[in-house]
């Protein structure tokens, strides 16, 4: 159970490191891959 957490963790702090790449290299695209994230959620 815990090791299965720490994996977890571990491909979120992957995610937020690569989303922050993105987010500073192409904050154009960011938005709006952003934003149809934020459509499919409300959804």
């Amino acid at each position: 159970m815990l090791l299965l957490r720490k994996c977890i963790h571990t491909k979120n702090l992957i995610f937020f490191f690569i989303s922050h790449i993105f987010k500073n290299r192409f904050p154009k695209i960011w938005s709006i891959f952003f934003f149809l994230s934020g459509k499919k959620i409300k959804k």
